[in-house]
This record gives C-alpha cells, sequence and structure tokens, in this order.
C-alpha cells in the first residue's frame, strides 16, 4: 500500500463558527481517520479563523505592492500561512451560509488575497469540504475551487456533506466515496516532484504574466505581483 508508513500533516483552514464540533470538522475528522486505516501517520493541523484572531482585509493593497499585509504582525493570519506552507495537505472547510462560505471563511481568503496573485501554495495537494442542508452545494463547490487553484493548490477532490442532524448525513455514501476518489488520488500524486496544471489555472497564470505588458503600471502598483512574475517568466516557468 502506497500510503502505509508515509507521514502526512494536514492543515486544515476551517470557517465553521462551530470550531471543532461542527458537521463540518466531524467530516474533517472522518478523512483524517480513513487516512490512518491505510497505514500512514497523521498530523491534523486544525485554524478555527473563529477561534483565530483575524483582522479584516483594509483593501490597501499593500500585500500586492511591497509583499506582506499591513496586517501580517497584528494577528494569526502569518502564523496560519506559515502551517499551510509546511503541509502535506491543504484542506479549506466551511459550512454553507445563504449559498455561499461563512463570513469567517471568506475573511481569511480576503486577507490571503495575495496568495491567488502569486500562487504561494503551488504544487501542494489538497481537497475542500463543504456541509449544507441542500441548498448552495454546486455554486460554493465551484468557487472554493477556484480559490484554491488560484492559490496553486492541485486539487484532489472534494467532500460535500448534507447534513439532518449532528453527524448525521443524508449522503453518506456519497460522502465514503469522495473519500475514496481522494485517497485513490493521494496514492497517485503524494510522491510526484510536480503536479500538472489545470486548464483554469493556466489560463490565470496567462492573466498573472500579462503583467509584463504593463511594466510601469504593473511595477508601480503592484511591484511584488510583478517581480513575482518577472521572475517566473525568466526561469521559464510561468507554463
Amino acid at each position: 500500500m502506497i500510503l502505509e508508513g508515509a507521514n502526512f500533516k494536514i492543515v486544515n483552514i476551517s470557517g465553521s463558527p462551530h470550531g471543532g464540533i461542527g458537521n463540518t470538522q466531524f467530516l474533517v475528522k472522518t478523512f483524517a481517520q480513513r487516512l490512518e486505516e491505510k497505514g500512514a501517520n497523521v498530523e491534523l493541523v486544525n485554524h478555527y479563523v473563529v477561534k483565530e484572531h483575524v483582522e479584516e482585509c483594509r483593501g490597501c493593497t499593500r500585500c500586492m505592492r511591497k509583499g506582506e499585509c499591513v496586517m501580517s504582525e497584528k494577528d494569526d493570519v502569518k502564523d496560519m500561512v506559515q502551517d499551510l506552507l509546511s503541509a502535506d495537505l491543504v484542506v479549506f472547510s466551511s459550512p454553507i451560509y445563504v449559498l455561499n462560505v461563512t463570513s469567517l471563511m471568506k475573511k481569511f481568503f480576503d486577507r490571503t488575497a495575495y496568495m491567488t496573485h502569486r500562487i504561494v501554495l503551488e504544487n501542494k495537494l489538497g481537497f475542500y469540504v463543504l456541509s449544507s442542508q441542500g441548498l448552495g452545494i454546486d455554486t460554493v463547490s465551484a468557487y472554493m475551487q477556484s480559490v484554491m487553484e488560484a492559490m496553486g493548490v492541485t486539487v484532489l477532490g472534494s467532500i460535500k456533506g448534507t447534513a439532518i442532524f449532528h453527524n448525521q448525513f443524508l449522503n453518506q455514501e456519497e460522502i465514503d466515496q469522495s473519500i475514496d476518489e481522494i485517497l485513490t488520488s493521494l496514492e497517485q500524486d503524494f510522491y510526484k516532484e510536480t503536479q500538472l496544471y489545470s486548464e483554469s489555472e493556466k489560463k490565470r497564470r496567462e492573466k498573472f504574466s500579462s503583467l509584463m505588458d504593463q511594466e510601469e503600471i504593473s511595477k508601480k502598483l503592484f511591484h511584488e505581483d510583478y517581480k513575482y512574475w518577472a521572475n517566473k517568466k525568466e526561469t521559464s516557468e510561468i507554463l
């Protein structure tokens, strides 16, 4: 078994207001347990946004100009990102509220917008977890997929639970199948040195590499983004 004896640090950013006791976290823990059953050594690191100090994005674009958020020394986001960078498996998890991720999840995404500009999590493997009572699954699923790909994550799949009661789901068979599919993909992709780009990620890379075509404007307004993509172009890593 390929995963037997492998070490996995799973870093989960959770937008659930229930922290570690809700349906969303139950699905994350279920996956971790299934991975352990495959013989892997699993370390599950959970960052519950509701319990972390996460300031709102100020919309100042400093992260794009200077490379660092103006709030980076004033809250916990910097440490959360460092954990993501050290992860073997990245997980974003959220309940669905009013056809979207929670405001807590969105707050984290807003604060890490620069990660979508500079593909900070390039070559990381990951998946996302959603829980709901049935509405908004497809819409939010597409959104989560796009965010993870924009950050550079190779998305192995998703776990989507339709909850009826605490830790009870209408679609348990579908959940089990989704976990199996992610584990199968993990067995295939974990030892690859590089990941293939999805079509949407290729388009995103082409878009940001076009910063080179507006050199003077880009250097002034998005200096750190410009430097990142200029380096990618020099090393022929854009596509």
